[in-house]
């Protein structure tokens, strides 16, 4: 099922809206400030980046259900993934880095 989603800063949570229909699901819960969301290409999963307490959520889009926070640099800011690779960038502001994420077992480079 293809997912769009949209970030609430302001309760730390996103929601995933079915693009065919627009009709939201329930709010999942994330990390402090999320900032933006990014899809696998290849993968059920998706990565919220959070800006305020300097992790990505993992979700599962099939089923809506958040993984751990995975700690990056200061103040993510925005997410994308490698269209052939299990790898995802992350684009941290305060500090100009680059984060990349190895999808098993969820650890930042």
């Amino acid at each position: 099922m293809a997912l769009l989603a949209g970030a609430a800063v302001t309760d730390n949570t996103v929601t995933p809206i079915v693009p065919s229909t627009g009709i939201p699901g329930a709010p999942i819960a994330v990390g402090v400030s999320p900032y933006s969301v990014a899809f696998s290409p290849t993968l059920d999963l998706a990565y919220v980046a959070n800006n305020t307490d300097n992790t990505v959520t993992p979700i599962v889009p099939s089923t809506g259900i958040p993984g751990a926070p995975i700690a990056v640099r200061v103040n993510p800011y925005s997410v994308a993934f490698s269209p052939t690779l299990d790898l995802a960038y992350v684009a941290n502001y305060t500090d100009n880095t680059v984060s990349g994420i190895v999808r098993v077992p969820y650890y930042a480079l």
